[in-house]
């Protein structure tokens, strides 16, 4: 098993056998680590060299790291000989700043005694951390460096069996900031960034894994995606719902959530999120005395009769449930919350074109960015290895050997739009090619292919939408930021005499109109949303016209009328294929699910008054 390297720079510690074991005794009686110690002295004096160069045997240059790289530096700040030039003995700062000049990406922990001034000079100095030398009945030493260790260490995945493969310095700034994490899982979460394919879910499982060993969490680890499910199933799933909360539900039952009581939930795609499930994510922010969230079930608490009352107070997760039930009917429930997106939604423009909430984000957490193959190619041969490894023992077969020139030809290749996952479905090719032999070679891996470039494609039966011609010359080129701008625009729009100029611009204009009005009523829905996130197609029709109600029996059918004729997604009769049209001209879900809802309601036959 690799053990983490762990350089100590001390010339006590440096210079005496029996002193370097009674330390490590101290901090590591486990034997995680595997230490080595730098007297920083040559013939009785203090040696900047020296110390520089026993550095850089476990320091290469470059991206690249190996098995043999320092996972941490502990450099002591207290030198017996006191340096020329200096009214004290803190050699350790002069060190420090001379390593901080070559390498910014070093982790560097001061060892040295509680002294706030030497915490205040090794906080300037760039130190990472501050490690107390230990005493003789130090309890907590080995605490104490194992925190560090986690929180400011750069090394690889230690986990056994399926693990993140990877030792290049991008990959282990990663996992460095996932145990920084991991060592005070306080706060709210941690939003994980990556392509599809780049391991964000392994991630995820990587951080809950290193709590239960940090912080002794015992909870499971409870993932769910996002990615295509309506506002229903999402609030159900997540959040749960108490006895008869829609139709269908028999029994309260918990969210996905709630059964992470104790442990980790990893929401994935939260980027589709809908705006209602976006709505109680941001009510399960409030937080109890304890830091517990406080999730809100779908429906009422069924409080009568006695036995539906008891069948809910025996469905919640955390027990006993009188600890956990607030009086407003909230479960207070401990949990780390993880998320992730193969968009940032960190980009303002990004957020606002997909309608998710920027209150919201600021409850996901900080943001940990997963480096693409083509950043971290240096990782594809023990990527591959390990993959190989994993698919041989499957299938029950004898290891194999994989040729130098394999591994040369995969890190060679275009990783654009590819990532761990392509890379599987390589090691699956080959494998199965050389199931005769005992080593892969470059014959056995499949050709490469690059992908074609698929953004803003649609399915083929939807139809298209018109060619585009050439439009009249408008005369004012002044951008347009509001309504009254475009309404100008289209005001002093030159026609030409010219014939050709103008043949099939309706088709055209008639098209952009719709997905103005499309567009304008999905920013009305937004902009009537009621506290829990629901919208309302009247309330969204009203704010367009500027009206307070539509004088109309009854009101639901004016403003499902309004939705569909100003947009021209139906005729008369609404006849036609109008979902298919708004599915061309429309991006947003919401709208496209009321322009549904407007069709099926129109299409129903209205009942008759006596």
């Amino acid at each position: 098993m690799i053990k983490p390297r762990v350089l100590v720079i001390d010339d006590d510690y440096g210079d005496s056998q029996a002193l370097q074991t009674d330390l490590i005794a101290k901090i590591d009686p486990s034997g995680r680590c595997e230490f080595s110690f730098c007297l920083g002295q040559v013939a009785g004096r203090n040696s900047v060299p020296k110390v520089i160069e026993a550095v850089e045997s476990g320091w290469p240059p470059g991206p690249s790291r190996s098995k043999q790289s320092w996972a941490l530096v502990l450099l002591d700040v207290q030198f017996a000989q006191r340096p020329p030039g200096r009214e004290d003995s803190r050699w350790g700062f002069d060190v420090l700043k001379a390593l901080r000049e070559r390498w910014s990406d070093l982790p560097v922990v001061m060892l040295t005694s509680e002294d706030d001034a030497k915490k205040t000079q090794a906080n300037w100095g760039q130190a990472d951390g501050f490690l107390p030398k230990p005493s003789a009945a130090d309890a907590g030493a080995e605490r104490a460096f194992l925190t560090r260790l986690y929180a400011f260490g750069l090394f690889p995945d230690l986990r056994d069996g399926t693990r993140l493969a990877g030792n290049s310095l991008t990959v282990l700034k990663v996992l460095q900031e996932a145990r920084r994490f991991a060592c005070d899982p306080l706060g709210s979460g941690r939003i994980l960034y990556g392509e599809t394919g780049t391991g964000k879910t392994e991630l995820a499982r990587f951080i809950h894994d290193e709590m239960r060993v940090l912080v002794g969490r015992t909870g499971g680890f409870h993932s769910w995606s996002a990615a295509g499910a309506n506002e229903d199933i999402t609030k159900a799933a997540l959040f749960g719902h108490w006895k008869r909360a829609f139709t269908g539900a028999d029994n309260s039952e918990p969210g996905e959530i709630e059964r992470s009581h104790g442990g980790t939930f990893f929401l994935d795609e939260v980027a589709s999120l809908t705006p209602g499930a976006q709505a109680l994510f941001i009510e399960s922010r409030r937080r109890d005395a304890q830091l517990r969230r406080l999730i809100s079930r779908m429906g009422k608490f069924p409080t009568k009769p006695p036995k539906d009352k008891k069948e809910a107070e025996d469905s919640i997760v955390p027990q006993p449930w009188r600890d956990h039930l607030q009086p407003d009917h909230r479960i207070a429930v401990d949990v780390v919350m993880l998320t992730a997106s193969n968009v940032s939604l960190h980009d303002e423009e990004v957020a606002d074109s997909l309608g998710f909430r920027r209150d919201l984000l600021n409850d996901l957490g900080a943001p940990i960015y997963l480096p693409s193959l083509n950043d971290r190619r240096e990782d594809i041969p023990e990527i591959f290895e390990q993959i190989v490894r994993q698919i041989v023992g499957h299938l029950g077969r004898p290891a194999k050997q994989i040729d130098d020139r394999v591994l040369s030809e995969l890190q060679g290749r275009n990783w654009t739009k590819k990532n761990v996952v392509t890379l599987r479905q390589i090691a699956e090719h080959a494998v199965i090619a050389a199931r005769d032999f005992d080593e892969i070679l470059v014959r056995h891996l499949p050709p490469p292919v690059d992908l074609p470039d698929w953004a803003g494609s649609r399915p083929a039966n939807l139809g298209t939408i018109p060619s585009p011609v050439t439009l009249p010359r408008v005369a004012s080129q002044d951008p347009v930021r509001t309504i009254a701008d475009l309404s100008n625009v289209l005001e002093n729009v030159e026609i030409p005499n010219d014939p050709t100029m103008i043949e099939g611009a309706l088709p055209v204009l008639h098209g952009a109109y719709a997905r103005l009005v499309l567009k304008l009523f999905g920013a009305a829905l937004r902009a009537t949303r009621d506290r829990r996130g629901d919208t309302s197609s009247l309330s969204a029709v009203c704010k367009l016209l500027g009206v307070n109600n539509l004088r109309s029996t009854p009101e639901t059918y004016a403003a499902y009328d309004v939705v569909l004729r100003i947009a021209s997604l139906c005729d008369v009769k609404f006849e036609g294929l109008p979902a298919e049209r708004c599915e061309l001209l429309s991006e947003e879900p919401e709208v496209k699910e009321r322009v549904q809802q407007a069709i099926a309601q129109r299409r129903r036959p209205r009942k008759v008054a006596p």
